[in-house]
């Protein structure tokens, strides 16, 4: 019989974390392998969206950055539309499955209703 555990802790000491370098204005920052569950789920909700909100766009690059790589897109007057940018690519590196997997995965369905 096989014993149903899962070791979440283990995990979590024995993975490896590779960063994402982005480099922003001649210097390079290291953003987190992976960000937090709660900016990632207000992240993917948004990305779904034709459109930002601007007031969005910035808090997620905060949260996304830091504060301190966020205040260097602030003194270097970045528009918001680079930001919007910003965001997109980041979700982009961030996001492990493409938005279209879910319907190239599907198989047709093999039933007929009509008896053909």
């Amino acid at each position: 019989m096989t014993e149903k555990y899962i070791d979440f802790d283990e995990y979590l000491n024995e993975k490896e974390d590779n960063p994402i370098t982005l480099k922003m204005f001649g210097d390079e920052y290291e953003l987190p392998a992976s960000p937090p569950v709660s900016t990632m789920t207000k992240l993917f909700s948004m990305h779904r969206k034709d459109t930002l909100k601007d007031e969005q766009v910035l808090n997620m690059l905060e949260s996304l950055l830091g504060k301190k790589q966020f205040k260097v897109l602030v003194k270097n007057d970045v528009e918001i539309a680079d930001a919007e940018w910003l965001v997109k690519k980041l979700v982009s590196m961030y996001n492990p499955v493409p938005e279209e997997a879910d319907t190239k995965n599907k198989q047709p369905s093999t039933s007929s209703k009509n008896g053909q």
